[in-house]
């Protein structure tokens, strides 16, 4: 008992000495107030709430404006689940009767799987952005509007290499309210900006965050990356949804996270509406993506090499190799110069570079601004389609179907004649093991094997040497890459 009391005056006595503490600091705070000072009072504390609700109006301007343009995008994939059969057991056990036993026990069965996405009508005729990643393998496609209506959507064309697909509704009414694509040039970092989506089936949830970085690439989501990134909070079915600025503008399409639990941590990835615009555009006019193509590669420039080309930290490009017959050949371009603005559009590394000269239509000319000892010049350069030199191929062909590519001879009038003798890659299956290289349409096979192939027969006699898989030696971009692959 006297235990407990002595404890119990302890506490007293420290917050006695605690009390008296914060009377002395705020003593202290009052004598440091020079006389005659505004205080706080009821009436400053009703000006500042009202300061605050009025600039709150901003955000609510924005979600209503946008809201009614936000989809819910629910996608329908056809799987087959059940233990298929395997021509292992035929081998080991040679017995027919096994193998039915199986397939009976563990019979195949069609399943449905459903996920869940956002979009944003950007067409009054329902024409909607979204997430390639959303609606990729989707048998089916079902849309519900803001206001509760559902439709079955077409997909007009998907680019994996954005990670964006365009859809549109059957059989919606014209008139539909659509969103205005803002330019994602002019977003600053620090801007306050809103998110509007479904995470988690949660129809039309509203977040606010600021931009918290441009450029962000490397992310590993897309082939052209060019992410704004924000802290507005994005979840899983956020993704296709907008990410809008306070006037009411889609600034970008939410596309990823970086997430070590899979839900918000303060970093979300959205892909900037220039290059959402450039997709769009491209494949409501022509059904596919068509990229602009300059023939150059680069580097990111270092520090010194940026101030002595009189930039700013962070910009400017450098090209490492120009290939011959390409539009940078003929504009003039020469390994050493630095590009300071492509386009007039400031370039930030090789990144922006290579992501600005894609968004560009081929058929269009650029102005280039590049700086060669110490002095600017601008040169001009007219713009073709990456593939326009695999699409004009008129030799022979073949398809090599373990690595998922298809090569063609180059004729001596094809237009890509002057490029190193070789076989032309025409064309990449998607996913297949050529494209997870990085082999693209355009790219040159120079040799297999140690051999040099340009003719169809030589690439099958150099093919026939190894039986356990082939060594391949690529050029692409200018530059040449070995590549090696296994037989499975």
């Amino acid at each position: 008992m006297k235990t407990t009391h002595w404890i119990l005056a302890l506490v007293l006595a420290a917050l006695t000495a605690s009390s008296a503490l914060n009377l002395r600091l705020l003593a202290d705070e009052s004598a440091r107030t020079p006389a005659g000072a505004p205080t706080e009072t009821p009436e400053h504390l009703d000006r500042v709430l009202a300061a605050l609700e009025e600039s709150s109006k901003a955000f609510v301007a924005a979600s209503r404006r946008v809201s009614p343009c936000v989809v819910h995008v629910t996608t329908v994939q056809r799987v087959r689940e059940g233990m298929a059969p395997d021509p292992f057991f035929d081998d080991f056990f040679h017995d027919e009767m096994f193998r039915r036993f199986l397939e009976r026990r563990f019979p195949q069965r069609d399943q449905e799987r459903r996920a869940l996405g956002s979009g944003v009508i950007v067409r009054g005729n329902g024409t909607i952005l979204t997430n390639n990643h959303v609606v990729q393998g989707a048998t089916r496609i079902e849309v519900t509007l803001a206001d509760r209506r559902t439709f079955e959507a077409e997909r007009l064309g998907a680019d994996p290499k954005s990670d964006l697909a365009v859809l549109r509704l059957r059989g919606a009414p014209d008139g539909l309210p659509a969103a205005q694509l803002g330019d994602s040039d002019a977003i600053e970092v620090g801007q306050w900006v809103v998110a509007i989506g479904n995470p988690f089936g949660l129809d039309q949830t509203v977040t606010a965050g600021i931009i918290s970085a441009k450029g962000r690439s490397d992310v590993g989501v897309a082939e052209y990356e060019d992410f704004l990134q924000t802290d507005a909070a994005i979840n899983p079915g956020n993704s296709g949804g907008p990410l809008v600025d306070l006037r009411g503008r889609v600034i970008a399409i939410n596309s990823a996270i970086a997430s070590r639990s899979g839900g918000y941590q303060g970093i979300g990835f959205a892909i900037p509406s220039n290059m959402a615009r450039a997709v769009l555009e491209s494949i409501l006019e022509h059904g596919e993506v068509r990229r602009g193509w300059l023939g150059v590669t680069g580097r990111d420039l270092t520090p010194e090499e940026a101030s002595h080309a009189g930039l700013a930290p962070l910009t400017g490009a450098g090209i490492e190799s120009v290939q011959a017959g390409t539009p940078a050949a003929g504009a003039g371009l020469a390994p050493g110069d630095i590009v300071a603005s492509f386009d007039g559009r400031e370039i930030r590394g090789w990144e922006g570079l290579r992501n600005a000269i894609a968004l560009i239509p081929p058929g269009r000319s650029v102005p280039i601004v590049v700086v060669r000892d110490g002095e600017r010049r601008t040169l001009t350069a007219t713009i073709r389609d990456r593939d326009e030199v695999a699409a004009a191929a008129t030799g022979e062909s073949t398809t090599l179907e373990n690595l998922g590519v298809t090569l063609t001879a180059i004729s001596t009038e094809h237009p890509a004649s002057d490029l190193p003798p070789g076989l032309l890659v025409t064309a990449v299956k998607e996913g297949g093991l050529a494209e997870g290289y990085g082999i693209r349409p355009g790219a040159i096979v120079v040799s297999v094997n140690g051999t040099r192939v340009a003719t169809i027969a030589a690439l099958r006699d150099a093919l026939n040497l190894r039986r356990d898989g082939f060594a391949l030696r690529v050029w692409q971009e200018g530059a040449a890459r070995d590549l090696l692959f296994s037989y499975r």
